[in-house]
């Protein structure tokens, strides 16, 4: 029984270290914004996914924006509490701010 736990809580536990590289990791393609470009920053509802932003960052696109400004921000709904995705967002929005400069 013990065995059966141990790698119930191995599963669990790399799974929301998955979630939380996914929620870090974000967005901009490679290629270089300009520095003035303000950045967009995109967060999925529950139970969502970063792909529900494609069409609109295809949209935005075509009408002039640098695709390099959009950064998707993805979270857990089955693992991440409110909080926590909350602290993520505000750190990855710290780095993207920072590298915008």
């Amino acid at each position: 029984m013990n065995k059966v736990l141990l790698k119930l809580l191995a599963g669990l536990s790399l799974t929301i270290l998955a979630s939380t590289a996914l929620a870090s990791s974000g967005g901009g393609s490679n290629e270089t914004c300009d520095a003035n470009t303000k950045p967009f920053v995109l967060v999925h509802g529950w139970n969502g996914s970063n792909s529900q932003w494609d069409t609109i960052v295809d949209r935005f696109v075509a009408d002039g924006y640098e695709r390099c400004s959009f950064y998707r921000f993805s979270w857990s709904t089955a693992f991440d509490d409110n909080v926590t995705a909350a602290k993520n967002l505000v750190q990855m929005y710290a780095r993207i701010t920072t590298i915008s400069k």
